[in-house]
Formats: structure tokens, sequence, C-alpha cells
């Protein structure tokens, strides 16, 4: 995420549920998110970064290369939107 706007790997890379999802649960408090190709200089210049799967559901990057990082903003509230919704879904 750089500035305001969430922004996601425009082609999942994995099966997983949890970024289109997150991704989605983002976007209407947050604003529009957007999907791009994430290049490198990208996670570089990112403001906060997050990941998404299965045994993490949705979790902040605290050190990507040198750079350490906090817990961001829409980091937090993606996760907690994420968990809001799996407490309504039925387990089997």
């Amino acid at each position: 995420m750089r500035g305001s706007t969430p922004s996601a790997p425009a082609v999942p890379r994995s099966s997983s549920t949890r970024r289109p999802r997150a991704a989605s649960r983002t976007r209407d408090p947050l604003g529009p998110a957007t999907r791009q190709t994430a290049e490198p200089a990208d996670l570089d210049d990112a403001d906060e970064l997050f990941t998404t799967g299965n045994a993490g559901k949705v979790q902040p990057v605290s050190r990507y290369e040198s750079r350490d990082l906090q817990p961001g903003p829409i980091a937090h509230q993606a996760h907690e939107l994420y968990m809001a919704y799996s407490r309504t879904q039925r387990v089997i």
C-alpha cells in the first residue's frame, strides 16, 4: 500500500480465497483498491505491507529487505474486516 490506496497483485499467486476477500472488504470502508502487478520497487516504496493466506489470514509484514515496518491502519482494518466476515461463516 502506498498513500491511501490499497493494492493487490493482479493475478493471485496461489489459490487462496483470503486475498480477494480481504481486498473486497477493504474497498468499501477505505475507498477503491487497485489490482496491479507488484514490482519489487512497489514493495520497496510501500507505506505498509500485509500478507493473506490460509494460516495467517491477514497479517502485517514487520520486515521487508532491510526495512523495519510497523503494522499500519490498512492492514489492521483488513484483518478486522476479514475476521468479522469469518465469524459469520458456518463451520462444518
